[in-house]
């Protein structure tokens, strides 16, 4: 019972490696998009609540989708987010949702030459799931110490809904008085003899596409639509020690682009971006990821800025 004990507790600092942080924030997160490892494989029933600070320069507003090339704009925002895994029949699936809050403030030059603005409060809830399509089926804390995983793949689906602070009367806001459904593929190979492999390395690759419904009262009066925006997000990650991780992260933006009463703005959006993660355990359930990344290439309508991420996640 003793030696059952000490592997028990054991276990469970390993498992604080493997909490889901599901960072959806794919638009606002530039370089990292989601995040390495968000989506890692956690034992049936586990739950995570997660807070964490994302600090962005650019030229879209958080998680708009939309980019103004002429905007200068700054981001403070905070984010509470609960997670839950459960099992579908034996596949291993999670649920999650997101309350993202703060302020962005900054100015558009161009056509709107010296306008200023700010926009505080509450942004877009995002509400998903994630399913296992192959590769890990749903397992017990037991079963998931022993078990070697190859390559998974799932299928991924995020619902942004229109509940963040706006005014159609501001050129800035937080909220994007808009619907928007992202659907994914993440494909991840692990390199190694289980999750819990203190040498373990993680290779992702996750193709998703947006859609997006209408914002009928925009700025200016009118009606925006935009045409999907596909992205790839990729990481290569891998565990110096059972505590800690690092990781190169990238993505690729493809699309997006807006009209405005059925006319095209021809800005079509294109970039690339670079950045780079660490995560540390800090306790045997609390866990810190930090992030950061940057618009390395890009054509005259894509995104631009840097950013940085913190995440603090407690798992139960």
């Amino acid at each position: 019972m003793k030696k059952l004990s000490i592997f028990m507790q054991k276990l469970m600092g390993a498992l604080t490696a493997s909490v889901v942080f599901l960072t959806v924030l794919s638009n606002a997160g530039y370089a990292q998009g989601d995040g390495p490892r968000a989506y890692f494989p956690t034992p049936d029933g586990m739950k995570t609540i997660a807070g964490y600070g994302l600090f962005v320069s650019g030229n879209t507003v958080f998680d708009s989708g939309v980019i103004n090339r002429n905007a200068d704009l700054d981001m403070n925002i905070g984010v509470a987010q609960y997670t839950q895994s459960f099992a579908i029949g034996d596949r291993l699936a999670g649920a999650f949702a997101i309350v993202p809050f703060g302020d962005v403030t900054g100015s558009i030059s161009g056509p709107f030459a010296g306008l200023k603005g700010d926009s505080n409060g509450f942004g877009d809830v995002i509400l998903g799931g994630i399913v296992a399509l192959r590769g890990v089926p749903a397992l017990t804390q037991q079963d998931y110490a022993a078990f070697n995983p190859n390559l998974s793949v799932g299928v991924l689906a995020k619902i942004t809904l229109p509940t963040g602070s706006y005014s159609q009367s501001k050129a800035i806001n937080l909220g994007s008085n808009r619907w928007a459904a992202q659907f994914g593929v993440p494909v991840v190979y692990y390199f190694g003899n289980s999750f819990l492999d203190p040498k373990l390395t993680v290779l992702e690759v996750s193709p998703s596409v947006t859609f997006y419904s209408k914002n009928s009262s925009a700025f200016g009066g009118g009606t925006i639509s935009q045409k999907p925006l596909y992205q790839v997000e990729a990481h290569l990650s891998h565990n110096i020690t059972r505590a800690m991780f690092l990781s190169v992260d990238g993505l690729w933006i493809n699309g997006g682009e807006t009209s405005n009463n059925g006319v095209s703005n021809d800005d079509k959006q294109s970039s690339f971006s670079l950045g780079a993660s660490i995560g540390l355990n800090l306790s045997r359930s609390t866990s810190i990821k930090v992030s950061y990344g940057q618009v390395v290439n890009r054509n005259s309508n894509g995104a631009d800025g840097d950013m940085v991420r913190i995440i603090l996640s407690k798992s139960f």
